[in-house]
């Protein structure tokens, strides 16, 4: 993982867990799902240089 796809993790994750103290554990559920199909999304779309291994 590059430094770019770290901050944006790091960032992501932070505002993820400042929203999630104010829901109950079944709406941290679907956040924390949302938050895998995103990352699966910004990797196939963003990380070129291993594109062909997500695949």
């Amino acid at each position: 993982m590059d430094l770019i796809h770290f901050f944006i993790r790091f960032i992501f994750w932070n505002y993820v867990l400042k929203i999630a103290v104010f829901y109950n554990d079944q709406n941290y559920f679907l956040l924390h799902e949302f938050s895998n199909v995103f990352f699966i999304f910004l990797n196939r779309n963003f990380d070129v240089s291993n594109s062909v291994n997500h695949f």
